[in-house]
């Protein structure tokens, strides 16, 4: 009993934790970015821990691929992970389109963009679930089209039959369910 008293209490403390990465008062919203972003002098420093970016600055166009190459901890995930505004840097600033992120709203900035993590995650629900985390207001039809239209159908993940929905576990598929034609 006490041990769940404890859980709740820090399951509270966390709800009650500000966020540090807020909305401007005045966000601007995002509405279709041409995907332009530039570093300008950018340093990164997490809470009590090394420095993980010194004065980084570069200019990607839209269409451009760059690869961010270097040992662990050089960086690279930090450097992605200014974009979405998981953080913001200790210095310098970051554009997207000619605007400063930190003046975006950020679901507008979030909403025009996709991540890959470098390793694959699935949460412990349906695979609909699992493509509705980035769409939530997607219907059946909506997830079942976006499976086949981006190839999830017969490679990649598994097959997957355009009439079938599976509960997924890390081990697997544990529960299977259909939907009604």
């Amino acid at each position: 009993l006490q041990s769940g008293s404890a859980s709740a209490r820090r399951v509270f403390e966390i709800l009650d934790e500000r966020p540090e990465v807020c909305d401007p008062p005045h966000g601007e919203k995002l509405d279709r970015a041409r995907g332009a972003v530039r570093f300008e002098g950018v340093h990164f420093e997490y809470p009590g821990g090394p420095v993980a970016l010194d004065g980084v600055s570069f200019t990607a166009s839209p269409g451009m691929r760059i690869a961010l190459v270097g040992p662990t901890g050089a960086g690279k995930s930090t450097l992605v992970s200014l974009i979405p505004r998981f953080y913001d840097p200790t210095s310098g600033r970051i554009l997207v389109d000619d605007r400063d992120l930190r003046d975006i709203e950020l679901r507008s900035l979030r909403a025009q963009i996709g991540l890959v993590p470098q390793s694959p995650f699935l949460f412990p629900d349906s695979l609909a679930e699992n493509i509705r985390y980035g769409q939530p207001a997607a219907n059946d039809e909506e997830v079942l089209f976006f499976i086949e239209r981006h190839t999830l159908m017969g490679r990649g993940i598994g097959y997957v039959d355009a009439h079938l929905l599976a509960t997924v576990t890390l081990g697997g598929v544990t529960k299977i369910w259909t939907r009604d034609k």
